[in-house]
């Protein structure tokens, strides 16, 4: 038995089935012997009937255990009503007729009771009840079985049987023992049978005891009973050799079985220290749990792994090993394994020193030979470092990808070649700027797209790179697959392996043809302006944004007596100006911008946001202390993304101007006054005489009288302007200066200027109004500088068009702007827009009348009530004269 495969043998129900077949061969073929040879039927009949049926119940158990409670009901069934017409039927009849006609009976039902107690062990569900119900049932066939051979009768050999019925109990005997052998082995995974079919030393054990105390002392007790019969010894000699015997033959048994017993202990303590030895070995930790989530065995690298020795980890769980997060997956991984009965492999996390490792784990359930799952068994190896080295490699892979699509990508050529010199990669913008294809490149010297005269830096560059060095930035000169040169700057750098070692050289080249032809160009240019600065006339101070003077022309030298190396770096154009224009310019502005303006650099660049150029008189004090009034224009220094870099200051000297001035203001107001008077006398007199002979005159004396009042009031207009001129620049206009509300002026001045306007057919509009613009000034004033601006833009104004007016608020100021649809102003004169007696030298415009003084005046006003005033022009779209005004508070 030990040489068989135990396991095969249970799991098949080997057993059951040999013995069913057996029963059932030795029942049927006794059946058929007694209906064919006797007359009628005998004792057997009724127990081999019983032993047939159990023998299919059997079979069917041991082939296909899902019909065999089907059987086992109906069999019951069967075997009840047959017992319980016997036991009625037994009180009719005397011991006569038991003994002659139905001395079956008390044997049959002896048969039926053992039937239905192995009926009763089919139908016990619970396999520990049902191996006691057939081992009693074993036990009384075994009796018989002993009872026979020893000649004393049995359970089922009567009082009064006869010889055929005690030779008929060895057939029952055996057959109910088989039978009970039977059914003990069709389960094999409990009680006594697991123990049995085990491979343990108490397997061993038992497979080589059960037999020979079955079989030895029936054996021996039957040659003494042959001794007995045969008179050799006595009975007392009988007793004595059986015991002696069957005492001698089971100690040899005990002593050779207690010796095989060891032996396989011994095998199997090598097997288990060879096993022990290979998982100690093992570079993977290896780890047994059982059901309940204990460690049961664990190798020495399970230990090493995670720090721990692996004695302390014997019967604990993951929970009291491990952090509660990472144990929860490991418990979820094995329940997983449970559920589903088979292995996974699973990535798990760990902390080992503080530091969260990896591990991928092979985890599968141990099956007994039931199949059922006892443990749980993995096998894990530490991948921390290889996945963070093959991260590191998809990383690194990303980068050369990433790299490669960069150089594929980039404007600038990007060459590789060997140490030697070889061409080993050319980017698409080395095509485009040599001109030779991938192809055409690849394998060949670099010396392909090196100029004659160039060659002789190759070999020096190629050393410096080699021993390790960047060279950066090497203008030179490079060839062209058509001949041309291209001016190129390069920058050479090494390509080394992991050891460090240089394998090869890469070249980084950018065309800077168009930028050396700019810097051509540029030189050209800043020659030019050197020339121009040099040579002109006017001051040029340019500074950074920091108001630091960086240019001082010779002009500005001669005009100011100090050296360009004096201020140029240093300091900043306050220091040629009069403070007290700077402090009063900031106060002005500080109340135009709404915001605190400093008296310094500042003043000069405050309004640049604004407007483009800012122009006004201010006085320079020469380095002796001296002054001079000039004329200065300040804009700002812009780059090609409109960015301020800096600005720039025009200096024109207008002394000469201020001394003409002042002659031709003296002779104007001298005129004015003595012209005034006259000229309101003669506009009375026409007036009186207009109104006595208007009626009576003929049509050519009204016209004459027409223009004569036109002309009057025209040359009155103009000495009015010259003495407002007059009044400004000498300080002595008078403002009436209060709060008040600009849209309301405006809307004043559009309703007396519209009857101006129907004489050309034009339509004053007042488009946006902001209603709470309101500002502190003189409306008087503002209906002067309204009237000036209206009047232009009527003039200029086609037949039937609009002038619109808009009243906004502009950030921190009320802005009052006109637009007309004119033709616009010329680009030449735009600088003079604003001067005195200006008038556009176009004929067309000239017709259109006036003084020149009126936009003067206008902006003389509007820069006294703390504003300013600008235009826009476009020929397409017309012109936009404005103002603005610092809003109240």
């Amino acid at each position: 038995m030990d040489k068989l495969n135990i396991s095969m043998i249970a799991k098949n129900h080997l057993i059951s089935k040999v013995t069913g077949f057996a029963i059932f061969t030795v029942s049927l073929l006794s059946i058929l012997f007694v209906i064919f040879n006797e007359p009628f039927p005998t004792l057997n009949i009724v127990r081999d009937v019983n032993l047939l049926f159990c023998s299919i119940i059997l079979l069917v158990s041991a082939y296909r255990p899902r019909f065999s409670q089907l059987i086992i009901n109906i069999l019951i069934f069967f075997i009840f009503t047959i017992a319980l017409i016997a036991l009625l039927m037994l009180p009719a009849f005397n011991i006569t007729v038991i003994s002659k006609v139905f001395y079956p009976l008390p044997m049959s039902l002896f048969s039926n009771c053992l039937f239905l107690l192995v009926c009763f062990a089919f139908c016990v569900k619970k396999p520990a009840i049902r191996q006691l119900i057939t081992a009693a049932i074993i036990l009384i066939a075994l009796f018989d079985l002993v009872a026979y051979i020893l000649g004393v009768g049995g359970f089922t050999k009567p009082p009064f049987a006869t010889d055929e019925a005690v030779h008929m109990t060895l057939q029952g005997a055996c057959l109910f023992f088989l039978l009970g052998i039977g059914i003990l082995f069709l389960d094999p995974s409990y009680g006594f049978v697991k123990l049995y079919l085990s491979n343990s030393g108490g397997g061993v054990f038992t497979r080589r005891l059960i037999p020979f105390i079955i079989i030895v002392p029936i054996v021996i007790a039957y040659i003494r009973n042959i001794g007995l019969w045969a008179g050799i010894y006595s009975f007392e000699i009988g007793v004595t050799l059986l015991v002696f015997t069957t005492i001698t033959l089971l100690i040899l048994f005990t002593i050779y079985s207690a010796a095989k017993i060891n032996k396989l202990d011994t095998i199997r303590w090598r097997e288990q220290l060879f096993l022990q030895s290979i998982m100690d070995n093992m570079a993977s930790a290896f780890f047994v749990k059982d059901t309940q989530g204990k460690y049961i065995l664990v190798n020495k690298a399970y230990g090493t792994i995670i720090n721990i020795n692996s004695k302390d980890i014997l019967g604990k769980t993951d929970l009291e090993i491990y952090p509660e997060i990472y144990a929860k997956e490991f418990i979820l991984n094995d329940e997983k394994v449970i559920q589903e009965r088979k292995s996974m492999l699973v990535e798990e996390k760990l902390i080992i020193d503080n530091e969260e490792r990896t591990s991928l784990s092979v985890k599968f359930p141990v099956l007994d030979e039931n199949n059922k799952i006892t443990a749980i068994a993995g096998i894990a190896i530490d991948i921390t470092d290889k996945k963070k080295e093959i991260e590191q490699k998809k990383r690194n892979e990303e980068d050369l990808l990433r790299l490669a699509n960069i150089v594929n990508s980039s404007s600038d050529c990007i060459i590789s070649k060997t140490l030697e010199g070889t061409i080993i990669s050319w980017n698409p913008a080395a095509e485009k700027l040599y001109g030779y294809k991938h192809e055409e490149a690849i394998g060949h010297s670099i010396y392909l797209i090196v100029p004659d005269d160039e060659k002789n830096e190759i070999p020096f560059i190629m050393r410096s790179v080699q021993n390790g060095n960047v060279i950066t930035n090497v203008e030179t000169k490079r060839k062209h697959k058509n001949g041309k040169l291209i001016s190129v700057l390069i920058t050479f750098f090494p390509i080394k392996d992991t050891r460090g070692k240089v394998v090869a050289i890469c070249s980084s080249t950018r065309d800077i043809s168009k930028q050396k032809q700019q810097e051509s160009e540029l030189t050209l240019l800043n020659n030019k302006l050197t020339a121009i600065m040099n040579g002109s006339s006017h001051a040029i101070i340019s500074v950074d944004l920091n108001g630091i003077i960086q240019v001082f022309n010779p002009a500005a030298e001669n005009m100011l007596g100090y050296e360009a190396n004096e201020v140029v770096g240093k300091v900043t154009p306050v220091i040629i100006h009069d403070l007290d224009e700077i402090k009063n310019r900031a106060e002005t502005l500080t109340k135009l911008l709404r915001r605190p303006i400093q008296p310094s650099f500042e003043v000069f660049v405050a309004n640049l946001p604004f407007q483009d150029v800012d122009e006004g008189e201010w006085t320079y004090i020469r380095k002796d202390g001296s002054r001079v009034p000039v004329f200065l224009s300040v804009s700002a220094l812009r780059d090609s993304h409109h960015k301020t870099i800096g600005y720039v200051g025009i200096a024109r000297d207008i002394t000469e101007q201020k001394k003409a001035d002042i002659i031709k203001n003296e002779f104007i107001s001298v005129v004015s006054h003595e012209l005034k008077t006259p000229l309101t006398s003669i506009q009375g007199s026409l007036d009186l005489l207009y109104g006595i002979y208007k009626e009576s005159a003929n049509e050519d004396v009204n016209a004459l009288f027409d223009i004569a009042k036109n002309n009057s009031a025209r040359l009155i207009r103009l000495i009015n302007d010259i003495l407002d001129i007059d009044k400004i620049e000498s300080g002595k206009m008078m403002f009436d200066m209060h709060p008040i509300n600009i849209a309301d002026v405006v809307k004043d001045a559009i309703f007396v200027n519209q009857t101006y306007a129907d004489k050309f057919n034009v339509k004053l509009v007042l488009r946006k109004v902001f209603v709470e613009a309101r500002v502190n000034g003189d409306p008087d004033k503002l209906q002067q500088v309204m009237a000036n601006l209206l009047s232009n833009a009527i003039k200029f104004s086609t037949a039937g068009a609009e002038v619109i007016v808009d009243v906004v608020k502009h950030d921190s100021v009320v802005r009052v702007s006109v637009l007309d649809r004119g033709c616009g102003i010329s680009e030449s004169f735009k600088p003079k827009v604003f001067q005195k007696f200006a008038q556009a030298d176009s004929s067309a415009i000239r017709t259109k009348g006036g003084t020149g003084l009126g936009l003067s005046i206008s902006k003389a006003i509007i820069e006294k009530l703390g504003g300013m005033i600008g235009f826009k022009s476009n020929p397409k779209f017309g012109t936009t004269f404005y103002f603005d005004l610092p809003l109240l508070k």
